[in-house]
């Protein structure tokens, strides 16, 4: 977890001493959850599984969290799911849950175990971002990219836009390097006799 008056103010310094616009805590926090969601959808940081009874062809709203489903299930057997422009154009006669822009329906009748990515957003009450101390770095240089992408009174404010966007992809990748190595078993050159 982060100290978000901390990062907060690392923010404002850094854009501050960057340009002479107005920011305040209220854009700040717009710009970090923006890029919370972004990074928690590249990395798949937080997930969440709930369960529900579907009905075929009913209409369900995506959880107001919601980033990505990752999976569906019956019966612990993996449902297949698809685009709705792709169920569209094809005859799909298997079991399936189909994906449109702000919700989702399933073609037959089950009770669903549904896997899916979200975020936390933050509010102007908190003391912490959730999010792991090794993306610190990543979230710093997405949300200063958004607040230079956004101001757009310059080719200057988009020159350094770019930069950002540079150190972001690279710290992105040290996180997932990080994140994915951490529930590897270390090994070594040695045996157990």
């Amino acid at each position: 977890m982060i100290n978000k008056a901390h990062f907060v103010g690392l923010i404002l310094n850094q854009l501050v001493a960057k340009d002479e616009s107005n920011y305040d805590e209220d854009k700040i926090l717009f710009y970090i959850n923006m890029a919370l969601k972004v990074i928690s959808s590249e990395l798949d940081l937080n997930v969440k599984t709930i369960e529900c009874e579907l009905k075929k062809g009913v209409e369900y709203p995506f959880p107001s969290d919601f980033i990505k489903l990752l999976a569906v299930k019956n019966n612990d057997e993996n449902v297949k799911i698809y685009s709705y422009l792709y169920y569209a154009n094809k005859s799909i006669k298997e079991n399936a849950i189909i994906l449109s822009a702000n919700d989702f329906f399933a073609n037959f009748s089950f009770k669903a175990k549904m896997i899916y990515s979200f975020y936390d957003e933050v509010m102007p009450s908190d003391t912490y971002i959730n999010i792991p101390l090794i993306c610190e770095k990543a979230l710093y240089y997405q949300t200063l990219m958004l607040a230079k992408e956004m101001l757009l009174s310059t080719g200057k404010s988009l020159e350094q836009a770019e930069v950002f966007r540079q150190k972001y992809e690279l710290e992105l990748l040290r996180c997932k390097n990080l994140l994915n190595n951490k529930h590897k078993l270390i090994e070594t050159r040695y045996k157990n006799v």
